[in-house]
């Protein structure tokens, strides 16, 4: 990833992490491997509960304090981390591009050995993998979907696979995503439905968004994303989807100057986002909402 690539991704995961308030004036600046980043190619920033930033590399982890880096190996060979989660306090849940979960502990600087239960699962690989709640996570594996209560136990990490509803167990799942309030999004491998699962108050729902999939040729989604009752679907280097789950209402929004692989749908404010995409960061106005009106 070069050095403009970085920045841009940097500087967008700082707007996720609502690090700048509205009034202060930014200035930026490229932070690469020459300031003691673990490596340039970034995938993901979290901001801790103390205030430090964590950038998950194709190497590790690097811990930043606003002046130094401290850089952390997760294992015996360098570990590419895809998401980092905060799953309780000073123990992170790191996902790696290839799909396997280590844990790791920030204040003894240590990785955690880790058991499943069922056992059956302790070399699963997932596709996808998100905070769903306090010591909660929700994966993606086989196109079904698994959520894990998470408990530490000395120096180990127990993953308990917890309750299933019915209705994870009706339909294959190709694609997941939680909105800002960890809840969880889960699009069924024909594009037809919309599973909506909250994990704090046991609420389960099926959106039928067969409209969409009628008129649209959806197959193919790289990623979706939930804002605003709004499903945000990428199709891959062929722009976006939107569908309002209230109204139902729906369009394809293309940009010709917007490079369309889009990696993350920001909401700024309401019916204004931010589109990460591996060409830079473009904000884009709507009149309405996503799926009415002018942008």
């Amino acid at each position: 990833m070069g050095m403009k690539k970085l920045f841009l991704v940097i500087f967008g995961a700082f707007i996720v992490l609502n690090i700048f308030p509205r009034s202060v004036q930014i200035t930026s600046s490229v932070l690469t491997e020459i300031d003691g980043l673990f490596n340039n190619s970034v995938y993901n920033i979290h901001r801790d509960k103390d205030g430090f930033i964590w950038f998950g590399t194709d190497l590790g982890i690097s811990k930043y304090d606003g002046y130094h880096f401290t850089n952390y190996r997760v294992g015996d060979v360098p570990f590419a981390v895809r998401r980092i989660i905060e799953v309780d306090d000073k123990l992170f849940c790191l996902f790696g591009i290839d799909g396997t979960i280590v844990c790791f502990d920030s204040k003894a600087e240590k990785v955690l050995p880790i058991e499943f239960v069922p056992v059956s699962l302790s070399k699963a690989v997932f596709s996808d993998l998100y905070c769903v709640g306090r010591n909660k996570v929700c994966g993606l594996y086989k196109n079904e979907l698994f959520a894990f209560q998470i408990d530490r136990v000395d120096d180990r990490v127990i993953f308990s696979s917890i309750f299933k509803d019915k209705r994870w167990q009706d339909k294959s799942w190709i694609q997941i995503c939680v909105d800002d309030k960890n809840r969880l999004f889960a699009l069924s491998a024909d594009c037809r439905s919309l599973l909506y699962y909250d994990f704090e108050n046991r609420i389960s729902s099926v959106y039928d968004i067969s409209k969409l999939a009628d008129e649209y040729d959806v197959s193919n989604i790289a990623c979706i994303f939930v804002h605003d009752n709004c499903l945000w679907l990428q199709k891959r280097w062929k722009g976006v989807f939107c569908y309002n789950l209230k109204n139902k209402t729906h369009r394809h929004i293309d940009l010709p100057e917007v490079n369309f692989d889009v990696r993350r749908v920001i909401s700024l404010r309401m019916n204004n986002y931010c589109l990460v995409t591996w060409n830079g960061l473009f904000q884009i106005n709507f009149e309405d909402n996503p799926t009415q009106g002018k942008y």
